[in-house]
């Protein structure tokens, strides 16, 4: 259980280090030209991991709800202490995977904003057709969704 909570510490430390709100309009702006396919892609993974760690603590949430039916009163008061610490855990993954997929949103949102405005600003056709994959592959990686 320690493991999971330095994990779940460690993720959440990590995502507010690297996609901390912008001061200004000027730095909010800065941000959205900084946004990589490889950032969009790292918010996806984060947020696959999350409804795959929320999906885990529903099925073992399940277990010991099945268990506590059927178990002695002894062992009882444990194993629901068990089933409320693992419904904690999915709600707490499902919240951040809300979180995670908002701001996956507003982060391909804001590339492909970018993406439009360098192919209106650009007279190059390569590199409007370039442009134009890396906003499909932006696209693709919010509709692709978790494996």
């Amino acid at each position: 259980m320690g493991t999971t909570r330095l994990t779940s510490t460690f993720l959440a430390a990590l995502l507010f280090v690297v996609f901390a709100v912008p001061a200004t309009a000027q730095d909010a702006d800065e941000a959205t030209k900084q946004y990589t396919l490889a950032n969009l892609r790292a918010v996806r993974d984060l947020n696959c991991d999350a409804l795959r760690r929320a999906k885990l603590a529903m099925r073992q949430a399940d277990i010991h709800r099945s268990e506590a039916a059927h178990a002695p009163p002894g062992v009882k008061g444990s194993i629901e202490q068990r089933l409320r610490d693992s419904e904690a855990a999915a709600s707490a993954a499902f919240e951040e995977s809300g979180r995670l997929k908002r701001r996956l949103q507003r982060m391909t949102d804001a590339y492909v904003a970018a993406r439009k405005l360098e192919w209106y600003q650009d007279v190059d056709q390569a590199v409007k057709i370039k442009l134009e994959e890396k906003i499909v592959v932006a696209r693709e990686i919010i509709t692709d969704g978790c494996s």
